[in-house]
């Protein structure tokens, strides 16, 4: 079986789709043979490039619109992906529901604020679960990959608002692995370590700003990561190879993170 055999016929539903790292999840599962439904909440010209870049390497992909963190939005998102491509048998909840205002020390920091975004987050992971895995169970095969983060594993000061929002989550998908398994619906989490962005730029030629250096340096792999590396990680969870794997953590970080 080829890499673009691998996922024909499934469809994949991947929030928060529209940027880096979820677009690289969407374009590499299309092109091992899903149709994907590329969600987005506010960036539609993002979406409408990643599906369009999906369609003219010759897969099937539609952007739908919508907030995850709301019930009812999200039960459109899903039914709107089951219109355009059929029911989900791929759910990547990519999605991080932080906000860069909480970045920084705790003490200082408004505590409500903490609470108010680990309660966002958890709508944008829970709501999409809820609305898709009953569908999944009754048909007795499904895939979920929750993209957590790495400062949910390690701490630095300044990093416990990453930590708050992405912990609480990777503790439901343990739960949902054991409560979901027997149902034939497998629950994997990827933990990416520093990978390219805007806030964590790096050109094709290794450049990258000077304050990168310690974290490179810490790196094992002695390099940071690129979301690509970070949709290999999904497919490869997302598909038949690892069919008996449940409940695992992978990190995506070049050794940074040492399970």
């Amino acid at each position: 079986m080829t890499n673009s055999e691998q996922l024909k016929g499934k469809v994949a539903l991947v929030t928060g789709a529209s940027r880096e790292i979820g677009g690289a999840i969407a374009r590499e599962l299309a092109a091992r043979g899903a149709s994907v439904a590329v969600n987005y909440h506010r960036s539609a010209e993002g979406a409408a490039k990643v599906a369009a870049s999906i369609e003219e390497a010759g897969g099937r992909a539609v952007a739908i619109g919508g907030d995850v963190t709301d019930a009812a939005q999200t039960a459109e998102i899903v039914a709107a992906t089951e219109r355009e491509l059929g029911p989900v048998d791929i759910l990547v909840l990519n999605t991080t529901g932080f906000s860069n205002h909480l970045r920084g020390p705790f003490l200082g920091m408004e505590v409500d604020a903490l609470v108010d975004n680990m309660a966002a987050q958890a709508r944008a992971v829970l709501r999409p679960v809820a609305a898709v895995a009953p569908g999944m169970a009754e048909r007795g095969t499904g895939a979920i990959v929750f993209i957590s983060d790495s400062f949910a594993r390690t701490q630095l000061v300044g990093t416990i608002g990453h930590g708050l929002t992405k912990a609480p989550m990777e503790s439901a998908m343990r739960h949902l692995a054991l409560e979901l398994g027997p149902r034939g619906v497998r629950v994997n989490t990827v933990i990416p370590g520093a990978t390219r962005s805007p806030n964590l730029t790096v050109s094709a030629k290794g450049q990258h700003d000077g304050k990168l250096e310690p974290v490179i340096q810490a790196t094992p792999l002695r390099k940071i990561g690129e979301p690509q590396d970070v949709a290999n990680a999904v497919a490869l969870l997302a598909g038949p190879e690892t069919s008996h794997v449940t409940g695992a953590f992978l990190p995506v970080s070049g050794g940074l993170l040492l399970l």
